[in-house]
C-alpha cells in the first residue's frame, strides 16, 4: 500500500537523524523522536558503515529504559543503581580541601628543584579555590594536566612526586560517583605522593612517610571520612605510590567488629 506523502501515518513514520562525532572517531546518530542511539564506525572523508542500536532512552521519564530509580541509602549509596554513590558539591568541597593540604605541604620540594616552574603551586591554588566556594571549572583540568607535565620533566623523583601532589588536589575536585576501589585514589592520591615525596628527600626512609601519613590522617575532616567509607577499599598495586595510599585507607576507615 502507498502512503501518502505528508498523510498522519506517513509523517509518524518519519525520523529525523542527528550525527555526533566523537574524539574517537566514531558517528553517534541520535533520532529526534524516539532517541534511539545508533553507532557506526566512520571511514574516510566522514562515510559511515553498518549501523548498531545501542540503547533505547525513554526521555519522558528522564532515565534509562528499565532502570529502576535510585534512591539514596543511610551509607550514601545509590541503592537501585549499585554502581552509583551519593556526592555533593560540598562533598566535593571537603575532598578537594584534604587533598590540596596534602600537597601543599611538599611543594617547596618541587620549587627546590624548579624554582622557575609555578605549575605545581597553581594547580593547589585552583584546588583551594574550589574547595573555597569556587566553580568546578576549566581551570582546575588545566592546571591539573599542568602539574602532570611538570612533574614529567622535574629533574629528581622527589620533585616529580610532590608535582603530582598538586595534580592530584587539582583532580579530586573529580571525584565520580561510582562504587570503583580506582576511585579512591582522587581522595587520597595527593596524600600518597606527598609522603612520598617526603621519604624520597630522606632518603627512601619508610619512617617520614609514615609521618606524613598519620598527618593526613589527623587532619582529615568527618566529611572526607564519610565520603571515603562510601567507596570500596583502595585497590592492589600502584607501586609505594599504592601502597602508601592503601595505608592512608586503611588509617581513614573504622575498623570493621571482625578485626
Amino acid at each position: 500500500m502507498v502512503v501518502p506523502f505528508g498523510s498522519a501515518q506517513e509523517r509518524r513514520s518519519r525520523t529525523t537523524y542527528r550525527p555526533t562525532v566523537t574524539p574517537e572517531g566514531s558517528t553517534h546518530v541520535e533520532t529526534a523522536f524516539t532517541g534511539t542511539t545508533s553507532s557506526f564506525s566512520s571511514t574516510a572523508y566522514g562515510k559511515v558503515a553498518v549501523a548498531a542500536p545501542v540503547r533505547q532512552r525513554d526521555f519522558r521519564a528522564g532515565s534509562t529504559t528499565g532502570r529502576r530509580p535510585a534512591v539514596m541509602a543511610e551509607d550514601g549509596r545509590m541503592t537501585g543503581d549499585e554502581d552509583r554513590i551519593a556526592l555533593s558539591t560540598q562533598d566535593l568541597r571537603e575532598v578537594t580541601a584534604f587533598a590540596a593540604a596534602c600537597a601543599e605541604v611538599v611543594l617547596e620540594v618541587f620549587e627546590a628543584d624548579q624554582p622557575d616552574d609555578s605549575r605545581p603551586r597553581d594547580a593547589v591554588g585552583a584546588a583551594w579555590e574550589f574547595a573555597r566556594g569556587g566553580g568546578r571549572g576549566r581551570s582546575l583540568r588545566d592546571t591539573a594536566w599542568a602539574a602532570m607535565k611538570a612533574a614529567k620533566a622535574a629533574d629528581t623523583a622527589a620533585a616529580s612526586e610532590a608535582a603530582r601532589a598538586a595534580m592530584s588536589a587539582a583532580g579530586a575536585a573529580y571525584l565520580h560517583p561510582l562504587a570503583k576501589a580506582t576511585q579512591v585514589k582522587h581522595i587520597l592520591g595527593a596524600g600518597a605522593h606527598a609522603a612520598r615525596a617526603a621519604e624520597l628527600v630522606a632518603g627512601h626512609d619508610p619512617g617520614v612517610a609514615a609521618e606524613h601519613v598519620e598527618r593526613a590522617v589527623r587532619h582529615a575532616t568527618p566529611v572526607v571520612v564519610e565520603v571515603l567509607k562510601r567507596f570500596p577499599a583502595a585497590p592492589v598495586g600502584g607501586g609505594r605510590v599504592g601502597e602508601l595510599i592503601r595505608m592512608l585507607d586503611a588509617g581513614l576507615r573504622p575498623p570493621t567488629p571482625a578485626e
